[in-house]
């Protein structure tokens, strides 16, 4: 006997939606709905075969009818007597009265039922489902009355219960009995009435068992324990007649699994006797009358009761059969007595010994089997013992957290499960393509308790079925809302049915019970939420809009900075400071920096800079922010640190005579080629200038001392040369730090690698970076010569991409070697711009640190008191201006000012351009524009000015030239000028916003932080710019007077204090220090540079020996007169890593008195002056060198005592207490001289400088003129022959300005703006060497790829389809033809594709531009192919998928290699 929960899963009709519609319509509400209830019966999960079941024993019954009465089987004649309806207008309800007997034919051919020929069942049933009683005239007619087929008189009797007599007192008409009467004690009353004399009684029967046939009953293991294990369970029978006692219990048996039951309980007496009387449940069932009532002992499991044949009445009567009925006693978690077929079970898998075990609670089982992956597949069968089983968890499926255990007896077969029953499910059908569209969610989501819940929207009606992760298919087969299980050829009538959502809904809830399989369907959501999205999409758009138009114009729109909070109108006395936020100090540790530095020693500071100021000797050379800065370093640093200032002179600044003192010179290697660079060395109090002389610098000039362009052979010569002689200059020097300005010396620190030097790095203008193409082996090389640094250190730090980046130098040195600590920006905003602007600082993971550029007119300690604006004093001074201007005296003008570089960033040309409609719009504004012109912008604004200041006489100055501004010019400005396109901080802001004037101006980098009017900068391209920079001279010229002077007062108060600044940068040089120490063992990552240490000794060695650093093919290295060694040189030895392990931190350099010794032989006279040391040779160019020894130039040599050994030096005041080690050795000469071979008294210096030029042979020294191989250099657009800059005064005087007509406001931002014509005149330019060369080309393919349609060359369109057709690895798909493929196939695709975009990384590095550009053309070339012949075989197919994903990852090459320009360069670069 088996349990099965099918008739309870199947047994409930309320849960499906549609039911009540089309499933059981006007299902009548039977025994308190538990017909449609069935499901939460669990007596349903229960076997069914019970043998003491009301509908078991009535059947039994049945079968011994037919065979006590014959004529029920084989009587053939039966006739219907007659129907008697409930009433006259009710003719479906009724009485039907029918008799059987053996027909006449019978009788002559059946000769065994002769005996029997008179039997005659009478049978009586009705169709009314309520007790009801029939009455009729008996008389009337044969219609009328309940007619049998008995004689009058006649006594009948019922074969089945409760056989209750009849006596036919009353004829009919034709004399058989009738009954005018008959009442049905039930619906659907039925019986069978036979004479009293032929009725046969029947034999007695087990009608009842109680606890209950399959009973499941609870085992207590603490009463069992007193009789051996065995619990003691009462149980009765119920027979349907008076049984004789003892017979009964003779012939009870008892059997069971695993143990036998003990029999009864001897504790327990047997009884026996009559039971009431209780109504039958059914009609025509038997009922009890005796019972028999005994204890068992029973063991956990499952037992059976057999009651024999041997049982008697007490008439006599054996029992009709025997029966058997069944016992489950167990505990909670026994699958065989509580699981019914499925049970979860939390406590089945258990951990023990580091083993998982299945700890079973099935006693009654025979053998079990385990499945790891959701019942798709099981172990094999497995005796059952009761022990603990050992699980192997590798059979675990991916993503399966169960077991599923199936248990085997004889008398059941379930499954324990310790979790969901599904591992997942979905559903699939028209509404997601079946599965294909992965758009529509169809997976449920499991809430516990084995429920599944999905959220399912649909337009229409949907026929679906149920896919669980083992692959099994279910739908609703038989229309129950129960799910069944199919094989998947049988979906298409399994499908489930469901109908669009409830009216007021749009989706509903489904979800599936997976222990009852039973789908429900809940309304979800409303349908006004669709409503309301509706009306979202609709109106939200519009709406914003409306909002994105109002928060642009109040957040992106004119900022007008008034001041911080309420101190506009309260004009607070407290001075506010923007220097913040502060430098932040180093975090890391330092240990392993030197004591004395923490205790507070004095710095020395290296800083190399091309804008630098002498004003004692009348020198300024500066152009921008950077020489501010520099200059505020010399003037006001030095409080805390001494200040070696490296410079270069320029070919137009004359440099007094007798001043300073000549140094060694730098012998620099460019292209393997020698340079030597004279050094003058200046010491002006706690700042040293050292002055670098070489044609290389002199071909710069004041107004623009840096090189004009960064791709030809003189900017790199220019760098190269530079950068090696600041690293000279640090290893004469030996400073503390190195403070590198902008890019321009930021390779300097590699050339003292190994060694490392603490290193801080400002960026003034990140938009420079310092880069030259550098693609392949051969450009390496030639960079690499370029600057004379090996390939290794250039592919270390330097390159990135395809370029060489001194930025990116800088900032791979200072994240190696100094944990990415020392990087600032001149202002908070700045900063943190271009650390997300720019790759080059990327390798920083600390970042770029803000320091907001100081006043260098605020130089006062803080707070600072600051007087209300005097407008008295303004008016006054306004005067002056105008007066000093040639403007007209009118106090009541707006002055405008624009003091700076005439440049593209400065945005010179937009003030050129819209002077006219500002001028026009406001007639009593007034304008002033001072600084030298820079580019072709400045270029073009100083005409376009010029042109205005003859068309606005009196309202408009323009000087494009460096210029002394008085100091008046500064307060009497109502309103600066500042529309850079590009601003890292804004100097001027300051400058003039401390003396009362406000800004307007662009809001960028450390801009917008004074008063004033500051447009954001959206867009580059011109005519946006000019929207917003006019915007906010309108709004600045309409603002009231006294609105002006509350931010005048405000903007007087802001503080960029200098002292404060000083602070910080402080703060920032200890923070390198102590990184550079905590970074030091990062040095031994370049170690393999042996080149650089060994240049570096053998320079030294040079001097020492008398050969003086230079070995070249014809030269020599010996002197006869030659000076005696010198010490030995160890520079930055504190810091230089171990070739043995990592270094230790040793003592600082401490500085001895000079030994006698060591002084020189050769005299200098006493009354001799020493030359300068700045002679001129012919045809130099500056060259670099590795590094070079610390050399006294003042000839008197002191020791430095290091760690490990000592090196050479000079005195420092800051340490010995004397004065500054460079002035005694300027001043000091050698008391020892001798003559040379000339007889001339000279000194070590200018036999060194002679030397060194002596031995050095015309082949060796660097030629300015020749490329030394580098790249080949396109003509830069500048004008040179003037024809631009003819033709634009030409369209001046043509289109304004002539016969007394001024410029109209229209032209002169359109065919006259600066940018337009600019533009246009580069594009003819270029268009005209294109052609140029396109002409002279002899390569076909050059020459077709190069063919213009319009502006755009046609390999401009092949780049862009190559951009195009990589968009989608995909693609490939629609020319196969298949667009199924596994999720193995995807993986393989994605895996190509990532390890493609490596390939195509490592080529880009490797291959020339066009080379790699066409490479995935061929390879898509071969994937078309193949994909053609895809029909041959799925080989093909996916060859062809996967080179076509191969090439398609090469698409971001075309990207950023598109329009022929990469960091600047041409296409011939990177092409």
């Amino acid at each position: 006997m088996s349990s099965n929960i099918g008739w309870k899963v199947h047994g409930c009709f309320t849960e499906a939606p549609n039911f009540a519609q089309s499933k059981a319509f006007k299902f009548p509400p039977i025994f308190d709905n538990r017909t449609i209830l069935a499901c939460e019966d669990d007596g349903l999960g229960l076997d069914h075969f019970d043998p003491t079941h009301p509908s078991f024993v009535f059947l039994s019954h049945v079968l011994w009818a037919r065979a006590a009465y014959p004529v029920l089987v084989d009587g053939l004649e039966i006739n219907t007597l007659n129907r008697n309806y409930k009433n006259a207008t009710n003719f479906t309800d009724y009485m039907t009265s029918v008799s059987k007997q053996y027909h006449p034919q019978q009788l002559l051919l059946n000769t065994t039922v002769v005996a029997d020929s008179d039997a005659l069942m009478w049978m009586l049933y009705s169709n009314y489902n309520q007790s009801y009683t029939y009455t009729g005239s008996c008389h009337t007619n044969l219609t009328d009355g309940i007619m049998s087929p008995f004689p009058v008189n006649t006594t009948v009797k019922n074969i089945f219960p409760p056989y209750d007599t009849i006596t036919l007192t009353t004829a009919n008409i034709t004399g058989y009995g009738c009954l005018t009467s008959l009442s049905m004690s039930a619906g659907f009353w039925f019986g069978a009435y036979v004479e009293v004399s032929k009725w046969v009684r029947p034999p007695p029967r087990v009608v009842g068992f109680s606890p209950g046939h399959d009973q499941r009953l609870m085992y207590n293991a603490t009463d069992a324990a007193s009789s051996g294990g065995m619990q003691s369970v009462p149980v009765t029978l119920t027979f349907s007649a008076e049984m004789d006692c003892q017979s009964v219990t003779a012939a009870v048996s008892f059997s069971g699994y695993p143990t036998a039951p003990g029999g009864l309980d001897p504790n327990v007496a047997v009884s026996c006797g009559a039971t009431s009387l209780t109504p039958a449940l059914y009609h025509g069932t038997t009922t009890g009358v005796w019972q028999w009532s005994a204890s068992l002992l029973l063991a956990e499991g499952t037992a059976e009761i057999t009651v024999g044949t041997g049982a008697n009445s007490t008439d006599g009567d054996l029992l009709a059969a025997p029966i058997t009925v069944m016992l489950r006693l167990g505990s909670a978690r026994n699958p065989l007595v509580f699981g019914g077929t499925d049970m979860y079970d939390q406590q089945l898998v258990q951990q023990s010994g580091g083993n998982l075990v299945l700890a079973h609670a099935a006693a009654g089982a025979e053998m079990f089997r385990v499945s790891f992956n959701f019942m798709r597949n099981f172990t094999t069968w497995q005796n059952y013992t009761g022990n603990p089983s050992t699980l192997d968890a590798s059979q675990f499926d991916a993503g399966a957290k169960q077991v599923a255990v199936q248990i085997n007896s004889d008398n059941n077969a379930v499954a324990e499960s310790s979790a969901a029953r599904f591992g997942s499910l979905g559903i699939y059908g028209d509404f997601n393509l079946f599965g294909l569209d992965k758009f529509v969610r169809n997976m449920f989501a499991h809430t516990g308790n084995g429920i599944w819940q999905l959220p399912l929207m649909l337009s229409t009606d949907a026929s679906i079925y149920f896919m669980t992760n083992d692959v099994a298919m279910y739908g609703d087969f038989d229309n129950d809302s129960v799910l069944d299980r199919q094989d998947p050829s049988s979906l298409a009538g399994i499908t489930y049915y469901i109908p669009q959502p409830a009216t007021g809904y749009a989706s509903w809830l489904v979800g599936v019970n997976d222990r009852t399989r039973i789908v429900f369907l809940q309304p979800f959501t409303p349908t006004y939420t669709l409503w309301a999205l509706y009306a979202a999409y609709a109106v939200g758009p519009v709406l914003f809009a409306i909002v994105a138009f109002f928060a642009y114009k109040v957040n992106y729109g004119i900022r007008h900075v008034r001041g911080e909070g309420k101190a506009l109108l309260q004009f607070p006395d407290a001075v506010q400071t923007l220097m913040s936020p502060a430098v932040k100090p180093y975090t890391g540790g330092s240990g392993r920096m030197p004591a004395e530095y923490r205790e507070g020693k004095r710095l020395k500071m290296l800083m190399g800079t091309l804008e630098y100021k002498i004003p004692e000797w009348g020198v300024k050379v500066q152009i921008g922010g950077l020489g501010v800065i520099a200059n505020i370093f010399a003037e006001h640093y030095t409080n805390e640190a001494d200040l070696i200032w490296v410079i270069p002179r320029v070919g137009d600044v004359e440099f007094p005579e007798g001043q300073g003192h000549a140094d060694l010179p730098i012998p620099v290697t460019i292209f393997g080629k020698v340079l030597i660079v004279d050094v003058l060395r200046y010491v002006r109090g706690p700042v040293t200038f050292y002055i670098l002389d070489a044609d290389v610098f002199r071909k710069n000039i004041k107004a623009n001392p840096y090189p004009s362009r960064m791709d030809d052979v003189e900017s790199i010569t220019f760098y190269s040369a530079w950068n090696q002689c600041i690293a000279a200059i640090a290893m004469r020097s030996n400073p503390d730090v190195m403070h590198i300005q902008d890019y321009h010396g930021a390779v300097a620190p590699l050339y003292l690698l190994p060694a490392t030097i603490p290193c801080a790095m400002s960026l003034h203008n990140a938009e420079f970076q310092g880069q030259w193409p550098c693609r392949d082996a051969k450009e390496r090389e030639t960079l690499a010569a370029a600057l004379n640094l090996p390939v290794e250190v250039l592919k270390a730090y330097l390159i990135m991409g395809s370029t060489v980046n001194f930025v990116h130098a800088g900032a791979v040195y200072i994240s190696r070697h100094q944990r990415s600590y020392g990087v600032i920006g001149v202002s908070d905003v700045y900063a943190g711009r271009a650390y997300k602007r720019y790759a080059a600082l990327w390798t920083l993971w600390k970042g770029v640190q803000g320091l907001n550029n100081p006043n260098p007119g605020d130089v006062g300690a803080a707070p600072v008191e600051i007087e209300r604006v005097d407008e008295a004093k303004r008016a006054k001074d306004k005067k002056f201006a105008q007066e000093w201007a040639g403007l007209t005296v009118d106090p009541e003008a707006d002055l405008l000012v624009f003091v700076g570089r005439w440049s593209y960033q400065k945005g010179v040309d937009m003030i050129a351009d819209l002077t006219p409609k500002i001028f026009k719009e406001f007639p009593r504004a007034q304008m002033i524009c001072i600084g030298p012109t820079i580019d072709m912008y400045g270029r073009f604004a100083a005409i376009k000015l010029e042109k205005l200041m003859q068309e606005y006489p009196g309202r408009l100055f323009s000087k494009p030239e460096f210029t002394q501004i008085p100091p008046e010019i500064f307060s009497a400005t109502d309103f600066v000028l500042i529309p850079s396109r590009d601003e890292p901080f804004g100097l001027v802001s300051v400058e003039f916003g401390r003396k009362g004037a406000l800004g307007i101006g662009s809001l960028l980098g450390g801009l917008g932080k004074m008063p004033g009017w500051w447009y954001p900068v959206e867009s580059s391209e011109t005519p946006h710019l000019y929207r917003q920079f006019l915007m906010s001279v309108r709004q600045a010229l309409r603002s009231t007077q006294t609105e002006r002077t509350q931010m005048r007062e405000v903007s007087r108060k802001q503080r960029f204090a200098v002292e404060e600044w000083v602070q910080q940068t402080k703060v920032l040089h200890m923070g390198v220090i102590q990184a550079a120490y905590d970074g030091k063992k990062n040095a031994e990552k370049v170690a393999e540079f042996k080149s650089i240490a060994e240049r570096e000794e053998a320079y030294a060695e040079s001097v020492r020996s008398g050969s003086f650093g230079v070995t070249t093919p014809g030269g020599s290295g010996s002197d006869a007169d030659a000076p005696p060694p010198l010490p030995r040189i160890s520079s930055f030895a504190s810091l230089a890593p171990s070739t043995s392990g990592p270094p230790t931190p040793g003592p600082t350099p401490q500085l001895l008195p000079p030994e006698p010794s060591l002084q020189l032989r050769h005299r200098v006279p006493s009354n001799s002056t020493l030359s300068p040391g700045l002679s001129r040779s012919g045809n130099r160019s500056s060259v670099a060198l590795w590094s070079m020894g610390e050399l006294s130039p003042g000839l008197v040599v002191g020791r430095i005592s290091v760690a490990g050994g000592s090196v050479g030096g000079g005195m420092s005041s800051r340490q010995t207490g004397s004065t500054p080690a460079s002035t005694n050795s300027d001043a000091a000469v050698s008391e020892a001289s001798d003559n040379d071979d000339d007889g001339e008294s000279v000194s070590v210096l200018e036999i060194t400088s002679r030397r060194l030029r002596e031995e050095l042979q015309p082949a060796d020294l660097f030629d300015p003129t020749a490329t030394y191989g580098f790249l080949k250099t396109e003509a830069y657009f500048n004008d040179q022959d003037g024809a631009l800059e003819k033709e634009f005064k030409e369209m001046m005087n043509r289109l304004g300005g002539g016969a007394g007509k001024k410029m109209s406001p229209e032209a002169s931002i359109g065919v006259l703006s600066i940018d337009a014509v600019l533009v246009k005149g580069r594009r003819k330019y270029y268009h005209k060497t294109w052609r140029e060369e396109y002409d002279s080309a002899k390569n076909l393919i050059a020459r077709a790829v190069q063919y213009r349609f319009g502006n755009w060359p046609v390999y401009v369109f092949i780049l862009a389809f190559g951009q195009l057709i990589a968009a989608n690895s995909y693609q490939i798909v629609l020319l196969t033809g298949n667009s199924t493929y596994s999720d193995l196939f995807f993986y393989i695709v994605g895996g190509i594709f990532v390890g493609g975009t490596v390939v195509w990384c490592l080529l880009f590095r490797w291959l020339r531009s066009y080379q790699l550009l066409s490479l995935p053309f061929i390879v898509y070339g071969v994937a078309f192919l193949l994909a053609t012949q895809s029909w041959r075989g799925l080989w093909f197919e996916n060859s062809a998928i996967w080179l076509y994903t191969f090439a398609s990852s090469s698409g971001p090459l075309y990207l950023f290699l598109n329009f022929g320009e990469d960091v600047g360069t041409f296409t011939y670069v990177w092409a």
